[in-house]
């Protein structure tokens, strides 16, 4: 059979993730915005999870990736040193000899392909609509029984895995960004509690909606019960798009 071979990488450091696709997107719009805070809006992404990048970044560098700046009309902010540049460099070098190779596999008419992520929460899903609003995709998904989820990724993301309605792809959500309440939300799904273990500070629960998906949520220490009712909402920009 003939078919279309994708796929993503990671570059690890001690064993952990360092750097993604994700992340040199990051990199290059704090470069060009001049700022973390930037670059976290113009992806739309939480200025945490963008400090929280770089901080795991610089951490596993050799040497530092950002360097702040002084003073200005902004009243500072940051850029790239010339070994974060560097990184940037290196890393679409070899992102283009990963493609090159996984385009030499399609010559094969067959091959099997084993990902490993660390999002533990993979729900199948079908595009029902695409919509483009600068940088931004939002991607409408329906999953079984109507239920559906709205996503948010680059345009440059989409376009990469060529996504089109009435694609089936894979909704990947982090079980840390998913959050709980007791009333539906935007972009939430109806749930019932079916495991919980708690740790000092943290509660890890195991939710499940009425047609059968599983959630698994790691949350700051709560007090529900098994069979308790919640919604578990997703903001659009966690929802990542696997194919």
């Amino acid at each position: 059979m003939k078919g279309k071979i994708e796929g993503r990488f990671w570059i690890k450091k001690d064993g952990k993730n360092f750097l993604g696709s994700g992340r040199v997107e990051l990199l290059k719009n704090i470069e060009k915005l001049g700022s973390i805070s930037k670059a976290a809006r113009a992806m739309k992404m939480s200025y945490k999870a963008a400090w929280d990048a770089v901080e795991i970044m610089n951490n596993l560098s050799e040497e530092p990736i950002l360097e702040k700046v002084s003073g200005g009309k902004g009243g500072g902010g940051s850029r790239l040193t010339e070994y974060g540049k560097r990184l940037i460099k290196d890393f679409e070098e070899l992102k283009k000899q990963y493609k090159d190779f996984l385009e030499s596999l399609e010559n094969f008419d067959k091959r099997v392909f084993g990902v490993k992520i660390s999002a533990r929460n993979r729900l199948l899903c079908k595009i029902e609509k695409i919509s483009f609003e600068n940088d931004v995709c939002t991607i409408f998904l329906t999953l079984r029984d109507s239920l559906s989820l709205t996503s948010k990724i680059t345009v440059s993301a989409a376009n990469e895995l060529e996504l089109k309605e009435g694609d089936k792809v894979i909704a990947i959500i982090k079980s840390t960004s998913i959050k709980i309440y007791d009333e539906p939300k935007y972009n939430s799904l109806k749930t019932r509690v079916t495991e919980i273990k708690h740790s000092e500070q943290h509660s890890t629960l195991t939710l499940k909606t009425q047609n059968g998906y599983t959630l698994n949520v790691l949350t700051k220490r709560c007090n529900l019960n098994i069979e308790d009712e919640i919604y578990a909402q997703i903001d659009p920009e966690d929802i990542l798009i696997g194919v």
